[in-house]
């Protein structure tokens, strides 16, 4: 057998492995949590933001909170595959932009919003995506593989902060954008999940009460619309 065509045929089992795509994909999904918890906080700092503002940015994280909201929606118009990518893309224009930009634009609380709310879907499309990739006996041994590839994501984007000092933020940014373009085209790639049966879902209503009724839902409410609302104010001022 030719060399080239024993290297191909070594390949296609990992590329039909469920565990590979897991592995990939929670990467996928820690990489842009990384990104917002320690690249966009040490950029505000270096680029003169006072501490308080830096705070806020915990207030935008709610969308990881709140995506129970958006869920439903995700599930029902399927496709966990498109999803993935698209929301990928978008992060990647997101990290473009900074890119592009010089200090602090006036957008820039509007794309870290879009980038949370992104990043957030794109969470709920892969889990959605690996329960139904998954068998029930296979959940067990995915569970370890999406926990550690989902640090090694977050670590990746440390590698990415490290890569400043020597880069500066335009290359950083960049090289931020190159990733999250991998991993949507990973996700085009990714095996088609199989159809399942699918269970009935609840409707907005009952999923907000449903979140109101757990404790401290209520003030976590209460607090991303005093956020939001400090968040306009401070930036109209």
């Amino acid at each position: 057998m030719p060399a080239g065509e024993s290297g191909l045929s070594a390949q296609q089992p990992l590329l039909r492995s469920k565990f590979f795509w897991v592995a990939v994909l929670y990467f996928a999904e820690g990489f842009p949590l990384g990104i917002f918890y320690e690249i966009f906080p040490v950029y505000f700092r270096q680029q003169g933001v006072d501490l308080r503002s830096i705070g806020a940015l915990s207030l935008l994280g709610l969308a990881w909170t709140l995506k129970f909201l958006w869920a439903p929606a995700v599930d029902r118009f399927r496709g966990h595959r498109r999803w993935m990518a698209a929301a990928d893309l978008g992060m990647g224009a997101v990290m473009i932009a900074f890119a592009a930009s010089a200090g602090l634009p006036y957008w820039v609380w509007a794309a870290i919003a879009v980038f949370a709310v992104l990043s957030a879907t794109n969470d709920i499309a892969i889990d959605g995506y690996t329960i139904e990739l998954l068998r029930r006996d296979e959940m067990g041994r995915g569970n370890g593989l999406r926990i550690g590839f989902y640090r090694a994501g977050m670590i990746t984007s440390g590698v990415v902060l490290m890569a400043s000092d020597y880069l500066g933020w335009p290359g950083a940014f960049v090289c931020a954008a190159a990733i999250f373009a991998a991993a949507a085209c990973a996700c085009l790639l990714a095996p088609r999940e199989e159809r399942r049966a699918r269970a009935p879902t609840a409707g907005l209503g009952r999923e907000v009460r449903a979140f109101l009724a757990q404790p401290h839902g209520a003030a976590a409410l209460i607090m991303v619309l005093l956020g939001t609302f400090w968040l306009t104010d401070g930036a109209l001022k």
